[in-house]
């Protein structure tokens, strides 16, 4: 089957003019999307399998293990995030035990690396969106410690908080996928941290892009406030500048701002 092309008002129209044996060939965008979507059911089937198996073999191993008190577990994980807290605990014991005296500088950048788990997916069986937040937790608070302005932050009586995030998904996270995550400062102003995480494949791929708001909170309120400026003042030894913004933080800084004014109007 051949096609050729007539034209109906002022737009194209792609029509069949004849046909070679029993078959016909498809128009390349058509046989594209063909091919696409068959593959994409293909990773859904795949994936659906290896989380049925993941939910199976998880059942066999508690009753094998822990027997009646295999009941314990699931009962845990409804009331406590469990994953989070034994993720945390590592972070610290690993860098308290394993990487003492080896921080880096405050403006290098940071890198943890997971796989993504069954208990990641959702519906769609990739990586669910609240996944990717949950993993910048992580891969700040390594940040955070492995800088050093963790423990500068604590010997000044602050702390940070997230004030503001943006998630810009790029490709989804497969089962079982290796990915690193790199966070980094972008910037600093008088009350706030902004960093950038970004959530790359092995060969540089880079999946989803995180910009946060960090900002500095001092835990007694009748004591003196320390800027994001000093902190960094106190863990350098020198009066460090923020780096210059570029011009989409510059924007979604601005658009925090605006937001910020819009919810005050509210209240």
């Amino acid at each position: 089957m051949t096609f050729h092309f007539a034209w109906s008002g002022s737009f194209p129209v792609l029509t069949p003019t004849s046909f070679s044996g029993s078959h016909f060939v498809l128009p390349p965008s058509r046989a594209l999307r063909k091919v696409r979507t068959e593959t994409a059911a293909m990773g859904r089937s795949k994936n659906l399998i290896l989380v049925f198996l993941a939910i199976v073999l998880t059942a066999v191993l508690l009753r094998r293990l822990l027997g009646v008190y295999g009941l314990v577990v699931p009962l845990l994980y409804m009331f406590f995030d469990v994953n989070w807290s034994l993720r945390v605990t590592w972070i610290v014991l690993k860098k308290v035990v394993f990487s003492r005296g080896s921080n880096h500088s405050f403006l290098d950048v940071s890198e943890s690396t997971f796989i993504v788990l069954p208990s990641d997916m959702d519906l769609n069986l990739h990586m669910n969106n609240a996944r990717y937040l949950r993993e910048c937790d992580f891969g700040r608070i390594k940040f955070w410690i492995s800088s050093g302005m963790m423990h500068t932050m604590r010997r000044s009586n602050c702390g940070v908080t997230i004030a503001a995030s943006t998630v810009r998904y790029r490709r989804s996270l497969e089962l079982f996928q290796k990915v690193i995550l790199r966070t980094r400062v972008l910037a600093w102003d008088e009350s706030a941290f902004y960093l950038e995480q970004r959530f790359v494949k092995e060969d540089g791929f880079v999946h989803a892009i995180v910009l946060t708001k960090n900002t500095v909170i001092q835990e007694n309120k009748k004591e003196r406030y320390v800027s994001p400026g000093e902190l960094v003042q106190l863990l350098s030894g020198w009066n460090m500048q923020s780096p210059t913004l570029s011009h989409d933080l510059h924007l979604w800084i601005q658009y925090n701002s605006a937001s910020s004014a819009m919810m005050k109007n509210f209240s």
